[in-house]
């Protein structure tokens, strides 16, 4: 007789103790990886930084194509834009990682349609009526950044089915090695679109793949020209060994001119 394993669902419980420790212990981690993450656009979510006195929702839809996708948005959302920010997070880590559900994680089992359906139920309640931010994956996995197109799964239509209408914003996130001792992470968003229910889930679900190509496709222009002219450092690391000696010997240059 075969048994069905069964998910006990995890809603989000944040606090804000747990905000303010482990947004910096996210942000120590993604300073200690990375020479520099910055970003471009971010402009276009004023409305909901620090406690946003709106009460509309936005979802932010995000490429994924790391492991390290989750600690830079948990660094960006709490750090450097001061969401009241929620996310999904499969049910075994986070039952294994319980205090995730203390900055705004709760779980879903994207396997099971009837899990996956309650969590997008909750996820409606958490946002209507509020200026809350939901992180979103809509690719559901991890695909390399170089695939492309890149294609939205039926969750994201399946939200804006149970809200009716609500603001998408998507952001971009591109893993660079070529230049620099360290990585580095570029991050890009582009607009506020107000999202309403049309019956049509495809509509929606092309409309945030497009989007999510498009943005990816200039986040690779961008790195490969070095076009930095757009973007803010938001996360920087304290100098290597190698880049501390360059700028000694680039002061040591600039004096030597000067005589």
């Amino acid at each position: 007789m075969q048994t069905t394993e069964q998910h006990h669902f995890l809603s989000a419980k944040p606090t804000r103790l747990g905000m303010a420790f482990w947004g910096r212990w996210f942000e120590r981690d993604v300073r200690r990886m990375f020479g520099v993450v910055r970003i471009a656009g971010d402009q276009v979510l004023d409305p909901w930084r620090d406690g946003g006195r709106i009460t509309e929702p936005v979802i932010l839809c995000c490429t994924h194509s790391s492991w390290w996708d989750a600690p830079v948005t948990i660094a960006l959302s709490i750090r450097h834009f001061g969401f009241d920010g929620r996310g999904m997070m499969e049910y075994r880590q986070l039952d294994r990682y319980r205090f995730f559900r203390s900055i705004g994680m709760f779980s879903v089992v994207r396997e099971q349609p009837r899990s996956a359906l309650q969590s997008l139920a909750y996820a409606a309640k958490e946002l209507a009526g509020t200026s809350r931010v939901l992180w979103m994956f809509p690719q559901g996995r991890l695909i390399p950044q170089h695939v492309r197109p890149i294609i939205a799964e039926p969750g994201i239509a399946l939200l804006v089915k149970k809200l009716g209408s609500v603001r998408i914003a998507c952001l971009g996130l591109h893993y660079d090695m070529t230049v620099a001792e360290r990585p580095s992470v570029w991050t890009r968003i582009d607009r506020v679109e107000s999202i309403s229910w049309t019956g049509q889930a495809e509509e929606i679900q092309n409309n945030v793949s497009c989007r999510l190509t498009a943005l990816a496709d200039r986040l690779a222009d961008d790195v490969a020209t070095g076009n930095v002219d757009d973007y803010t450092d938001v996360f920087r690391a304290r100098p290597t060994l190698i880049e501390r000696y360059d700028a000694m010997v680039a002061r040591t240059q600039q004096k030597h001119r000067r005589r």
